[in-house]
C-alpha cells in the first residue's frame, strides 16, 4: 500500500501537464540538434581563421574573446525575455 501511494505521489501531475516525450538516444534521434552543434563549431572556426588573417597575432584571442562575451550577452538577453514571455522551455531547442 505504502509502494502504491509513493507511486501516485510521484507520478501525479498537475492541471495542464503533460507527460515529456520519450528520451531519444543516437545521431537519428537527435540528428537537427547535432546538426545545428556541427554547423555553430564550424562557423565558429571559421570566425578565428578570419581574425587570425585580419589581425596582428596578439590581439586575436581578446578580441575573439571579447566579441564571444558580447554577443553571448546580447543572445542571452533576447533569449531571456522570450522565455519570460513564452516560458523557458519553447525557447530552450532554438539555442
Amino acid at each position: 500500500a505504502a509502494m502504491r501511494l509513493l507511486k501516485r505521489l510521484l507520478d501525479h501531475r498537475g492541471p495542464g501537464e503533460h507527460q515529456s516525450p520519450p528520451v531519444r538516444l543516437g545521431l537519428r534521434g537527435n540528428l537537427p540538434e547535432f546538426a545545428q552543434r556541427v554547423g555553430i563549431n564550424a562557423l565558429m572556426g571559421w570566425l578565428v581563421d578570419q581574425e587570425r588573417t585580419a589581425l596582428p597575432g596578439d590581439t586575436v584571442m581578446p578580441t575573439f574573446i571579447v566579441a564571444l562575451g558580447i554577443t553571448r550577452a546580447v543572445v542571452r538577453f533576447f533569449a531571456g525575455t522570450l522565455a519570460d514571455r513564452f516560458d523557458r522551455k519553447p525557447v530552450l531547442p532554438v539555442g
